[in-house]
Protein backbone atom coordinates (compact mmCIF):
# COMPACT_ATOMS: atom_id res chain seq x y z
CA UNK A 1 0.00 0.00 0.00
CA UNK A 2 1.08 3.29 -1.09
CA UNK A 3 0.43 6.25 0.73
CA UNK A 4 0.53 10.07 0.32
CA UNK A 5 -0.05 12.89 2.45
CA UNK A 6 -2.03 16.27 1.31
CA UNK A 7 -2.18 19.34 2.15
CA UNK A 8 -5.93 21.18 2.31
CA UNK A 9 -8.82 21.82 3.84
CA UNK A 10 -10.22 18.44 3.54
CA UNK A 11 -12.51 15.79 5.72
CA UNK A 12 -10.07 13.54 8.19
CA UNK A 13 -11.45 9.62 8.56
CA UNK A 14 -8.38 9.29 11.65
CA UNK A 15 -10.91 7.56 14.55
CA UNK A 16 -13.70 7.05 12.22
CA UNK A 17 -13.45 3.76 10.29
CA UNK A 18 -16.32 2.57 8.54
CA UNK A 19 -17.98 6.31 8.08
CA UNK A 20 -17.82 7.56 4.47
CA UNK A 21 -17.63 11.69 4.19
CA UNK A 22 -18.16 13.51 1.00
CA UNK A 23 -14.23 13.50 -0.18
CA UNK A 24 -14.28 9.38 0.74
CA UNK A 25 -13.38 8.08 -3.02
CA UNK A 26 -12.65 4.27 -3.74
CA UNK A 27 -11.98 2.65 -7.27
CA UNK A 28 -10.54 -0.38 -9.06
CA UNK A 29 -7.80 -0.02 -11.84
CA UNK A 30 -6.07 -2.25 -13.93
CA UNK A 31 -2.46 -2.02 -15.51
CA UNK A 32 -1.05 -4.12 -17.77
CA UNK A 33 2.36 -4.17 -18.80
CA UNK A 34 4.41 -6.31 -21.41
CA UNK A 35 5.26 -8.32 -18.67
CA UNK A 36 2.72 -8.39 -16.00
CA UNK A 37 -0.23 -7.05 -14.92
CA UNK A 38 -2.59 -6.23 -11.68
CA UNK A 39 -5.61 -5.20 -10.50
CA UNK A 40 -5.05 -2.39 -7.60
CA UNK A 41 -8.11 -0.84 -5.22
CA UNK A 42 -7.37 2.79 -4.44
CA UNK A 43 -8.77 5.09 -1.99
CA UNK A 44 -8.95 8.76 -1.47
CA UNK A 45 -9.82 10.18 2.23
CA UNK A 46 -9.71 13.40 1.72
CA UNK A 47 -6.16 13.01 3.10
CA UNK A 48 -4.60 10.24 2.00
CA UNK A 49 -4.29 8.47 -1.20
CA UNK A 50 -3.88 4.58 -0.37
CA UNK A 51 -3.10 1.63 -3.44
CA UNK A 52 -2.99 -1.99 -2.26
CA UNK A 53 -2.57 -5.03 -5.12
CA UNK A 54 -5.27 -7.33 -4.99
CA UNK A 55 -4.04 -9.74 -8.09
CA UNK A 56 -0.70 -9.49 -10.03
CA UNK A 57 -0.21 -12.13 -12.74
CA UNK A 58 2.34 -12.59 -15.96
CA UNK A 59 1.71 -11.32 -19.24
CA UNK A 60 2.86 -14.04 -21.05
CA UNK A 61 2.92 -13.51 -25.07
CA UNK A 62 1.56 -15.67 -27.47
CA UNK A 63 3.49 -16.62 -30.95
CA UNK A 64 1.24 -16.87 -34.17
CA UNK A 65 2.69 -17.32 -37.47
CA UNK A 66 5.96 -15.82 -36.41
CA UNK A 67 4.48 -12.82 -34.52
CA UNK A 68 4.34 -12.26 -31.01
CA UNK A 69 0.50 -11.19 -29.47
CA UNK A 70 -1.11 -10.45 -26.15
CA UNK A 71 -2.73 -13.28 -24.63
CA UNK A 72 -6.10 -11.80 -24.78
CA UNK A 73 -8.29 -14.42 -23.46
CA UNK A 74 -5.40 -14.97 -20.84
CA UNK A 75 -5.51 -11.59 -19.51
CA UNK A 76 -9.33 -11.74 -19.59
CA UNK A 77 -9.76 -14.60 -16.93
CA UNK A 78 -6.95 -12.95 -15.20
CA UNK A 79 -8.53 -9.60 -14.59
CA UNK A 80 -11.90 -11.44 -13.61
CA UNK A 81 -10.05 -13.33 -10.84
CA UNK A 82 -8.97 -9.89 -9.73
CA UNK A 83 -12.63 -8.49 -9.65
CA UNK A 84 -14.11 -11.45 -7.76
CA UNK A 85 -11.12 -11.08 -5.41
CA UNK A 86 -12.12 -7.22 -5.09
CA UNK A 87 -15.80 -8.69 -4.58
CA UNK A 88 -14.67 -10.76 -1.09
CA UNK A 89 -12.89 -7.34 0.29
CA UNK A 90 -15.65 -5.47 -0.51
CA UNK A 91 -17.48 -7.27 1.32
CA UNK A 92 -14.83 -8.09 4.30
CA UNK A 93 -14.28 -4.34 4.55
CA UNK A 94 -18.21 -4.00 4.99
CA UNK A 95 -19.70 -3.04 1.61
CA UNK A 96 -22.45 -4.89 -1.06
CA UNK A 97 -22.70 -4.69 -4.57
CA UNK A 98 -25.95 -3.67 -4.89
CA UNK A 99 -25.99 -2.24 -9.07
CA UNK A 100 -24.07 -2.96 -11.97
CA UNK A 101 -24.46 -0.74 -14.86
CA UNK A 102 -22.92 -1.78 -18.69
CA UNK A 103 -22.84 1.46 -21.07
CA UNK A 104 -20.75 2.22 -24.01
CA UNK A 105 -19.01 5.44 -24.21
CA UNK A 106 -20.43 8.24 -26.46
CA UNK A 107 -19.17 7.58 -30.40
CA UNK A 108 -17.42 4.40 -29.41
CA UNK A 109 -17.62 0.93 -29.27
CA UNK A 110 -15.90 1.19 -25.53
CA UNK A 111 -17.64 -0.67 -23.63
CA UNK A 112 -17.66 0.30 -19.55
CA UNK A 113 -19.45 -0.74 -16.14
CA UNK A 114 -20.18 1.44 -13.19
CA UNK A 115 -20.69 -0.41 -9.78
CA UNK A 116 -22.57 0.90 -6.97
CA UNK A 117 -21.76 -0.35 -3.64
CA UNK A 118 -23.55 0.03 -0.70
CA UNK A 119 -21.65 0.81 2.80
CA UNK A 120 -23.51 -1.85 5.13
CA UNK A 121 -21.44 -2.00 8.01
CA UNK A 122 -18.22 -0.55 9.80
CA UNK A 123 -14.78 -1.19 8.52
CA UNK A 124 -13.16 -3.59 10.76
CA UNK A 125 -10.69 -2.03 13.38
CA UNK A 126 -7.61 -3.54 11.78
CA UNK A 127 -8.46 -1.90 8.58
CA UNK A 128 -6.58 0.47 6.47
CA UNK A 129 -3.48 -1.78 7.20
CA UNK A 130 0.26 -0.29 7.05
CA UNK A 131 2.48 -0.84 4.10
CA UNK A 132 3.49 -4.56 2.98
CA UNK A 133 1.18 -6.24 5.35
CA UNK A 134 -1.13 -6.57 2.38
CA UNK A 135 1.11 -8.04 0.69
CA UNK A 136 2.22 -10.57 3.64
CA UNK A 137 -1.46 -10.98 4.42
CA UNK A 138 -3.95 -11.01 1.33
CA UNK A 139 -7.68 -10.46 2.37
CA UNK A 140 -9.74 -13.64 1.89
Amino acid sequence: MVNCRMHGPFFNRKGDAGKMKKTDKKMLAVDLGASSGRVMAGSFDGEKISVEELHRFSNDPVTLGGTMYWDFLRLFHEIKQGLLKSKKAIEILGGKIVKTDKFLLANTDIRRALVVIRKERNTPKKYPRKAGVPAKEPLK
